[in-house]
């Protein structure tokens, strides 16, 4: 049975997250079980009048389409008005009916909840040990390059900037007065997320959320980058759109409250927020499938 799928959806790869229809055969996407499989089967057509439907989950920015015949991993039957702190503990005395299964897109509703992988075991074997680095590589996560930095707010990341580029050999400038010190230097280091270690993910973070508690920006890829790095270590963030920005809040990590979503056996569920069933499309469609016979969405798994 063929199931097509909007190019725009963001699928999770080796390469980062990519639009379906910007894939090559060389590509990777992440599975359900948390590691990369090969493409098997990719194909582009042209649909007239082709009914999808439109989904959007809680914590993603955009709507999606997909039509019927794909499956996505969810967990159904959970009572609607039931608090999110609850959930686990229902599911685990109501198995036989909230059971997580792959269902029919055509029978998901608003009251589901569908999955993202996440390992909570850290067993990579990457033995670096240098907290700094990924400290930094937190600091310079979106490219950024110069920091204004209120001398008595900022006084430990001052100094730690001070210090790691000396001691690394980076040519910098620093301008200091008696209010803030500023700091630039030039420098395209950004990480490779996709095979770090939990250690060194959270390393990453707490360096960005030292000078981020929000991030207001224009740039939608931000947001896909953070929450890339966000879902490794269980954390699922979300943005809210506002006069052409995306702000987003940047969680305390060693203090994090699940409000919209819950953790269940490796995996991070959180609620449909709608779907609908919208009108005849006609245009690009993809078939996607993998070896591992499923891959993770922006909305989550789908087989």
């Amino acid at each position: 049975m063929d199931k097509y799928i909007r190019g725009d959806l963001l699928v999770y790869t080796n390469d980062g997250i990519k639009r379906i229809d910007k894939l090559s055969s060389n590509d990777l996407l992440l599975t359900e079980n948390n590691k990369y499989s090969a493409i098997t089967e990719f194909a582009k057509v042209n649909k007239k009048n082709y009914y999808l439907y439109k989904i959007k989950v809680s914590n993603t920015i955009d709507n999606y389409y997909l039509d019927g015949n794909n499956k996505m991993l969810c967990i159904q039957n959970i009572p609607f008005d039931l608090k999110i702190n609850d959930c686990v503990n229902f599911i685990k005395d109501n198995l036989r009916i909230a059971s997580p299964v792959f269902t029919n897109v055509s029978n998901i509703t608003d009251f589901d909840y569908v999955a993202f992988p996440y390992d909570n075991n850290d067993n990579n074997d990457d033995n670096d040990d240098n907290d700094d680095k990924y400290r930094f590589k937190g600091l310079i996560l979106l490219g950024q390059n110069a920091f204004s930095l209120n001398n008595n707010l900022n006084k430990n990341t001052i100094g730690f900037l001070n210090k790691y580029l000396h001691n690394n050999n980076i040519p910098y400038d620093i301008f200091n007065n008696n209010i803030t010190t500023t700091i630039k230097f030039n420098l395209n280091d950004i990480p490779e997320i996709n095979y770090l270690s939990k250690k060194h993910v959270i390393s990453i973070l707490k360096g960005f959320a030292e000078l981020n508690p929000f991030v207001n920006t224009t740039n939608k890829k931000d947001f896909y980058t953070l929450k890339n790095l966000f879902l490794k270590i269980g954390i699922l963030i979300s943005a809210t759109f506002m006069n052409d920005n995306y702000l987003i809040k940047i969680p305390d990590i060693d203090n994090e409250i699940n409000y919209n979503y819950f953790i269940y056996e490796n995996h991070i569920w959180c609620k449909v927020k709608k779907i609908t069933k919208v009108d005849k499309y006609t245009g690009a469609l993809y078939n996607l499938k993998t070896e591992n016979g499923n891959f993770v969405s922006e909305i989550g798994v789908i087989s």
